[in-house]
């Protein structure tokens, strides 16, 4: 069995980031999930795991539509929380935007 370092937290919550990594998970549609509501205007959401560096950071999005699992992204958000779940680190982050796609970029 392979050790694996432990997730540490990413940024300061608050802050602004732009962070590259893997999207490790695409869940599936919350438009109509009464957990997650959508706000006025707002499209489809998904939630997202993303790999950075080792570092587990989660979020839900609507902009990263063109996206898929394996992909390498590089995007902004804003630090929500640092949560803790299943033993694991996860930075928390909302306001994701899509600033390249690594994999596609690469692709052409």
């Amino acid at each position: 069995m392979t050790d694996y370092a432990p997730s540490k937290f990413v940024g300061q919550i608050g802050q602004e980031v732009e962070l590259k990594g893997f999207v490790n998970y695409v869940g599936p549609e919350l438009e109509d999930n009464p957990k997650y509501p959508a706000k006025p205007g707002q499209g489809s959401r998904h939630r997202y795991m993303f790999g950075i560096d080792g570092d587990t950071v989660v979020g839900f999005s609507g902009a990263l539509s063109r996206v898929q699992k394996g992909d390498r992204i590089r995007f902004s958000a804003k630090i929500k929380d640092h949560a803790v779940w299943n033993d694991q680190n996860q930075t928390v982050v909302s306001h994701i935007r899509l600033l390249e796609n690594i994999t596609v970029a690469n692709a052409r």
